[in-house]
């Protein structure tokens, strides 16, 4: 296997090959996107991400973001850090409709927040803002 890159942050972790994209860890949340809650100890592929050409993977704690030109979320949502428009945690990858129309430069993620910055110059996040971690002039 040629990794081409290997991303993780606290709990899972993800690599990336020429076609396809491998999971592994902690995936009590469903972060590994295998479409259960089952963590793994060696890297298991996602059959969903099979061929598609992956311009961003980002690990937060118990989330996961990808850019393939749509944005996919997976794993905790319980502070809205997926950016779907609800609190539901996804064991699949689900796309991201907010940004379907946008060309999307960066992606980070902290624990339970996730931030995005646009070709529009803008930059959007969501998710758990209890001492600011948002940058929206308010906690909450």
């Amino acid at each position: 296997m040629q990794v081409q890159g290997c991303y993780s942050l606290a709990y899972h972790t993800l690599i990336a090959t020429e076609h396809k994209l491998y999971s592994f860890g902690c995936n009590t949340s469903g972060q590994l996107g295998q479409g259960n809650q089952e963590s793994r100890f060696s890297p298991v592929s996602i059959p969903f991400f099979f061929k598609k050409k992956l311009l961003a993977l980002v690990c937060g704690n118990k989330h996961t973001m990808i850019d393939e030109e749509r944005l996919f979320g997976f794993g905790d949502n319980s502070q809205g850090q997926l950016g779907i428009g609800n609190t539901i945690n996804q064991n699949l990858p689900i796309e991201v409709n907010f940004f379907a129309s946008k060309k999307i430069l960066w992606i980070t993620c902290g624990g339970q927040y996730t931030m995005i910055y646009t070709n529009e110059k803008k930059l959007y996040g969501f998710g758990y803002n209890r001492y600011g971690e948002l940058g929206i002039g308010r906690t909450g």
